[in-house]
């Protein structure tokens, strides 16, 4: 999660103007076409990162039920009342015992705001991306 947040700070126009070499337009005017983050990055990365957290639930792990059994013990040493199903990933957040599944709510939206930040650094960087092509096509053909 820190390298994404890492990214999309160097990728950011003021970033990105500080560390061009020279003062010419040419260097900094992709960045300030760019400009800064725009209003639809925020709802489709929040849409997106909860897409990625759902699609995600196939990721399954045994665990040992909290409260059962030993502390300490591994998963094979436990007894099968004490064995659970947990999905999620990089967080297990929904643990499934043999009859109730628990969801873990603040894993889950630990794991949400992972993958929202995520999907929001791809997003900005497409749009930078995307932000400079146009710019250079606008430039070719004016120059």
């Amino acid at each position: 999660m820190a390298f994404a947040a890492q990214i999309a700070a160097l990728v950011s126009p003021a970033a990105y103007r500080h560390t061009r070499r020279g003062t010419g337009t040419a260097c900094t005017s992709v960045a300030l076409v760019a400009g800064g983050p725009k209003p639809w990055l925020l709802p489709w990365s929040l849409l997106a990162g909860l897409a990625l957290t759902l699609m995600l639930l196939g990721q399954m792990a045994p665990v040992a039920l909290p409260g059962c059994g030993p502390a300490g013990s591994f998963i094979e040493q436990l007894p099968e009342r004490c064995r659970g199903l947990a999905e999620g990933h990089p967080l297990r957040f929904l643990l499934g015992d043999h009859s109730i599944p628990r969801i873990n709510k603040m894993a889950l939206v630990k794991d949400w705001a992972q993958w929202s930040l995520v999907s929001a650094t791809i997003l900005y960087v497409f749009n930078l991306i995307r932000a400079g092509r146009n710019h250079a096509s606008d430039a070719a053909r004016a120059g």
